[in-house]
């Protein structure tokens, strides 16, 4: 069994490449952008889980919303480079005192080389 699993590692380390790294992945990073992002999401008041769903100014639907559209902006710029999906479930427990959906805004942007890899950015 042991051998079977050292065998198997072995095999494995040719596919554990590592990426190439972007020659200034921080080049791109604007500091203005960054603070009219947070500006915004602060101003929509609250973003707790339990917060409005439907209003357009103020909650977490709303901030969700903003995202979204956010997202979109961007794939349009760039030519449709981005998926823009929300996936939605309604979760209830002993801290959710109602059942509630949650939403998420998330933007994907397939690679050219492996599209089929995943890499999650959360702030």
């Amino acid at each position: 069994m042991k051998k079977s699993a050292l065998l198997a590692a072995v095999l494995a380390l040719p596919m554990a490449v590592p990426l190439a790294a972007q020659d200034d992945p921080a080049a791109g990073v604007s500091a203005e952008r960054l603070r009219a992002d947070v500006e915004s999401l602060v101003g929509f008041g609250t973003r707790h889980t339990l917060s409005e769903q439907d209003n357009p100014e103020r909650g977490i639907g709303a901030a969700v919303d903003w995202a979204a559209d956010s997202f979109r902006a961007i794939s349009t710029d760039c030519g449709g480079c981005i998926e823009v999906v929300l996936p939605e479930t309604v979760v209830e427990g002993l801290r959710v005192p109602t059942p509630t959906r949650l939403r998420n805004a998330v933007a994907i942007q397939r690679g050219t080389e492996r599209p089929d890899e995943v890499i999650i950015i959360q702030g």
